[in-house]
């Protein structure tokens, strides 16, 4: 509705501009977890691994959060490419897609 009767835009037009600050707060998001000690990932006996005092464990864990937001990292990085040095920003629609596109290939074996 907001579209349509204040700035006069198609919603896909609005969403081309907010998808890239979505990807960006998707990093902030994950790192906000890391520090809450949440969405916690398999133990590991990798150098990787984090123990997560809070929760009161005593062996280490993938930090999954700090993984997806690397992954946000990437996403936001490729949208703001799109968006910036190519003609990809002229079609509707095509910057929420691939960001759905980009999110979908995220892998979750960490978990």
């Amino acid at each position: 509705m907001y579209s349509k009767k204040v700035i006069k835009k198609p919603v896909l037009w609005i969403l081309d501009r907010v998808v890239i600050a979505v990807a960006c707060g998707g990093i902030f998001v994950r790192i906000g977890n890391f520090i809450n000690s949440e969405i916690i990932g398999k133990v590991t006996n990798s150098n990787f691994g984090v123990v997560f005092k809070q929760l009161g464990e005593n062996f280490p864990r993938h930090p999954a959060q700090l993984y997806e937001s690397f992954c946000y990292i990437f996403v936001f990085a490729a949208l703001y490419y799109l968006y910036w040095k190519t003609n990809k920003s002229k079609q509707m629609g095509y910057l929420p897609v691939s960001y759905t596109h980009l999110r979908a290939h995220e892998t979750d074996s960490y978990l």
